[in-house]
């Protein structure tokens, strides 16, 4: 009885092992250095050893030389080099004509900030005319003026450029000629061209005709008292001083 169960298990055991094994032998028949060729009928296959591949020894001959062109390689980069350096001189050429149109505009502004500004004149009431408070003069040389500029007591800043413009009428009963001119008077004296007399505008003045004087003036540096200006002008011919007009500034 003991004899049987032995037996029975040893072929249990045999059993289980085949079954374990059948996995690992499926492996051995699909793998690449199995042969089946090596295997006989009813024997158990046999594994091989793989082959390892060979490589032919490469035929130097065959192998082509590289050529390259280093003349013309050289000449090429020669070539980009001298158009940068066109480009260059170009742009350093066009950065100078900015550079010397900016510093003229800094010198048109450094000027333009040294000259003398002008206080805005408020407006106001020209002065009238002058109505002779006198009897004619009995000579026949009278006159009636206007003054167009500047208004009464304009205010300017020192140094300033300003126009004196009169308007003169003859209301006497002679004709002007190159006997009659204009003179400074009294008072500041503040033409920017000093001239001694001023000649007619025109060759005659016949009566009742109108003509005008403009001349540029400059405001005075030094300022003294209520800065106040009065300066007065007259015609005069070869006998008398007549027809006296003046303008009045303020520099503050």
């Amino acid at each position: 009885m003991n004899q049987r169960k032995k037996s029975a298990l040893a072929g249990r055991v045999l059993i289980g092992i085949l079954i374990a094994a059948a996995p690992f032998v499926g492996l051995i028949r699909h793998s690449p250095v199995y042969s089946q060729t090596d295997a006989t009928p009813n024997s158990i296959p046999l594994l091989r050893t793989p082959t390892v591949p060979t490589f032919a020894e490469p035929d130097l001959d065959v192998i082509e030389p590289l050529s390259i062109d280093l003349d013309k390689i050289v000449e090429q980069a020669a070539s980009l080099l001298e158009d940068r350096l066109k480009a260059l001189e170009e742009e350093n050429a066009a950065l100078r004509a900015e550079i010397t149109e900016l510093s003229e505009r800094l010198d048109a502004l450094e000027a333009l900030a040294r000259f003398p500004t002008v206080t805005p004149v408020p407006e106001g009431t020209q002065q009238p005319t002058l109505t002779p408070t006198r009897t004619p003069n009995p000579s026949g040389y009278d006159c009636e003026t206007t003054l167009l500029s500047p208004y009464y007591y304009g205010e300017f800043s020192r140094g300033a450029e300003f126009n004196f413009t009169i308007r003169i009428r003859n209301t006497g009963s002679k004709e002007w000629g190159n006997e009659v001119m204009m003179e400074w008077v009294s008072g500041l004296k503040a033409e920017k061209t000093p001239i001694y007399a001023y000649a007619l505008p025109q060759g005659t003045v016949a009566i009742d005709d109108e003509i005008e004087y403009s001349i540029v003036m400059v405001a005075p540096d030094e300022v003294g008292g209520d800065g106040k200006f009065t300066s007065a002008y007259a015609l005069k011919n070869d006998q008398e001083t007549f027809c006296e007009f003046e303008y009045n500034i303020f520099v503050p």
